[in-house]
């Protein structure tokens, strides 16, 4: 093995322990951020915390230019600037608002399994569009933690497909193909920009929006933000889950292109079922263990997806 395959296996083990690491900070995100939007106004919770955000990952910055400072100088990219405001439009903005939205107009069950269709729509998202060409082998990967997903989360979660929740059910499907289209946007440009600055635009760009909206909304109460759990709620969803979380995603996305990356979004609830087992002694039922199972299998199939050629360009 030379020198430079071995630093690609390295790069590429830390690429899915980061991603790996980014669903378990999402999936305990989840109940947090539920807690924090039954306290205070949603949109309002929503700029605290991506307010945190911006500062957490502003610090990453601050360390990456100092860790980077006696290298050569990065090339001027203001040709890629419009595309940059755009990727932040789509995941800062479209995704956390219609996300927001539309969580509280249908069922968290619906919630979920129209979620968990975002590595299916990234795939094929990025072989339209940027013409990424994954393997069978990734392709069977990606269907196995589908389905493993789907048999996690119908157990416990009520789907609802009544008029009633419809229009939660498209809003939240809007969410789910703007962070796809984001993730599939994201791979060119984080070429030529690092992971943490991405993310920063993406936040530090949207944040007017949120705080617009926060301030029209019906309610903004600063003593209930201040009290102690909610706060935690915030500081958590905003340093870690949004912040730091956003820089190690795009570094993934980076190392492993959008595909193989957003499969591990399909680890979130599995994270959420082990967290209810360990911290309230809920246990999981048989069919989640087999979805766990075949989540688990998918990622390790996508894994080695990587060594198997490509099918031949038409």
């Amino acid at each position: 093995m030379t020198d430079s395959d071995s630093n690609s296996t390295s790069s590429r083990f830390w690429a899915d322990f980061n991603l790996f690491s980014v669903a378990v900070l999402w999936g305990i995100n989840a109940p947090v951020m539920k807690y924090g939007v039954s306290e205070i106004d949603p949109y309002f919770f929503n700029a605290i915390r991506l307010t945190v955000s911006g500062f957490a990952l502003w610090l990453c910055l601050f360390f990456e230019n100092r860790w980077n400072r006696h290298k050569p100088a990065r090339e001027n990219h203001r040709h890629l600037v419009w595309w940059v405001v755009g990727f932040a439009m789509l995941s800062g903005a479209v995704y956390q608002i219609t996300f927001l939205a539309g969580i509280y107009r249908t069922t968290a069950g619906n919630t979920a399994l129209i979620m968990s269709s975002c590595p299916m729509w990234t795939a094929l998202l990025a072989v339209l569009v940027t013409k990424d060409r994954l393997s069978r082998v990734a392709w069977q990967g990606l269907t196995l933690t589908l389905v493993g997903t789907i048999l996690v989360i119908a157990q416990k979660s009520e789907f609802s497909a009544s008029a009633a929740t419809l229009a939660g059910n498209l809003i939240v499907l809007a969410a789910a193909l703007a962070w796809s289209i984001a993730a599939v946007v994201s791979k060119p440009l984080l070429k030529h920009i690092s992971a943490i600055r991405l993310a920063f635009f993406s936040v530090v760009l949207t944040l007017p929006i949120h705080w617009l909206l926060a301030v029209l909304g019906t309610h903004i109460d600063w003593s209930a933000a201040f009290e102690p759990w909610t706060m935690a709620a915030i500081l958590y969803s905003g340093f870690f889950s949004t912040g730091v979380a956003y820089a190690m995603w795009n570094f993934g996305v980076q190392k492993l292109g959008a595909p193989h990356a957003s499969i591990y979004q399909n680890v979130i609830p599995l994270v959420a079922v082990i967290g209810a087992w360990w911290m309230i002694g809920e246990i999981p039922l048989t069919l989640q263990l087999w979805g766990g199972a075949l989540i688990i299998a998918g990622l390790v199939v996508m894994r080695r997806s990587r060594n198997h050629p490509m099918p031949p360009k038409p």
